[in-house]
């Protein structure tokens, strides 16, 4: 089905530079965006200065695997519950908190770091507390987007925080590798709390509830909500071809959770050569976001089994590449297509439910995509048992497949936005 927003804004036209920033005009939005891609810059430097302590305090790609498994173990059974608060309570403060938690999970990283005191095992705790607040945010995160701009520039929208999650990645992956080389890990977690900061401060001015917020309602049971999320998986056949599709990351995410040993003991670059790879993926994601702000397809899901495809190919190219610009190549290829892949499915979800579904629906993807916590894990025991190519290879062969059997037995994410035929006048 699909949802209309009450007093919609006019539709504009799908390509053209000033279409494509059409929700910078909105100055409540933009604000969020400079506060967002703060945020991610942060996210970015920690996550990086993470993988890279992760793999000197260990050579086990087991363990390696593991740290990003539990947190996205976490976010998998805690998103439906974050779902149910996204729909219900204000989720300007929702996300505001969840700021400060990870502040805070920075600063505390970084100390233990700094008084030599670090473990494999506290790593793994911080993990899960992240991975818990990852969870109950992550689907306000979304929906708060569309209560600032509405349906019609929803997917311009989320392209927009695309971009400059990019941009930001890309900084501060390149500024947490310059820190890693010539100070410490250590200094990456405190900048990025440093960064939190500003950013938790820039978003605290944005107003509780966005113009196009869904009305309020009277809230049912908690468990009663729980559930209506998982029916509109069920019972809608678009929807649940999204979601499967979505949960096939598991399979898909081996090549991301393996790129610090490509690096490290395939390429043989080391933290050079992961900043490369790592920056060329960023800015993969950055042109797959300006790609979907400036050509804003109606065909959303058979485009999105297309660049499926095209992903695999690539995840092929990297499994058997020896060149380090080789395989940023096909880093950036993933890059476009993970930024075309999370904005195409966020919008979907959002504009194909009803309005009092949509957290709830944000969090069935999030739930999915948690997947490739579990695929962190796989990859590295596939890793450790058949070697770093090898895994690599067997990622990109079975999900191609898998999205083969999803074109061809679940035609309603193929047929999405399909202009129905009008029957001639007799």
């Amino acid at each position: 089905m699909n949802v209309e927003s009450s007093n919609p804004p006019a539709p504009v036209p799908d390509s053209g530079l000033a279409q494509a920033l059409e929700p910078l005009r909105d100055r409540t939005y933009r604000r969020y965006w400079y506060s967002n891609a703060l945020f991610t810059a942060g996210e970015q430097m920690q996550l990086q200065a993470r993988q890279w302590l992760v793999a000197s305090l260990t050579s086990s790609r087991t363990l390696i695997g593991a740290v990003g498994f539990l947190q996205g173990g976490v976010v998998l059974f805690i998103s439906p519950i974050g779902g149910v608060l996204g729909d219900n309570v204000s989720q300007r403060n929702l996300l505001a908190w969840s700021r400060v938690g990870v502040l805070l999970l920075a600063i505390l990283l970084g100390t233990l770091i700094a008084t030599h005191t670090v473990a494999i095992w506290q790593i793994m705790v911080v993990s899960v507390f992240a991975g818990l607040i990852q969870g109950l945010s992550q689907p306000a995160s979304q929906t708060f987007i569309y209560n600032l701009v509405g349906r019609n520039q929803l997917t311009r929208a989320i392209a927009l925080n695309s971009v400059a999650n990019g941009l930001t990645n890309t900084g501060g992956l390149a500024l947490g590798g310059v820190l890693i080389g010539l100070f410490s890990v250590a200094g990456n977690f405190y900048l990025a709390a440093g960064i939190f900061a500003i950013a938790l401060f820039q978003f605290m001015q944005l107003p509780e509830q966005g113009q196009y917020a869904a009305p309020a309602r009277k809230r049912g049971n908690f468990f009663t909500e729980l559930k209506g999320g998982f029916e509109l998986a069920v019972h809608d056949k678009l929807i649940f071809a999204v979601v499967l599709l979505a949960s096939t990351t598991l399979i898909s995410t081996f090549p991301f959770a393996l790129r610090v040993v490509v690096a490290k003991d395939v390429l043989h670059a080391g933290a050079y050569g992961f900043g490369i790879l790592s920056a060329a993926s960023a800015l993969g994601s950055v042109s797959g976001a300006v790609a979907v702000a400036f050509f804003n397809t109606k065909r959303k899901g058979l485009a999105l089994l297309i660049f499926s495809l095209i992903k695999e190919a690539a995840t092929l190219v990297y499994g058997v590449s020896s060149s380090l610009w080789l395989s940023a190549a096909m880093d950036f290829v993933m890059g476009v297509y993970v930024a075309y892949f999370m904005t195409m499915i966020a919008s979907l979800l959002q504009t194909e439910v009803p309005e009092h579904l949509r957290s709830r629906s944000i969090s069935l993807f999030f739930m999915a995509t948690s997947a490739a916590a579990f695929g962190s894990l796989v990859a590295g025991v596939f890793a450790d048992w058949i070697g770093d190519r090898q895994a690599i290879l067997l990622s990109g062969v079975v999900r191609g497949i898998i999205v083969l059997l999803i074109f061809l037995f679940l035609p309603a994410l193929r047929r999405q936005g399909q202009t129905k035929a009008v029957a001639p006048a007799t």
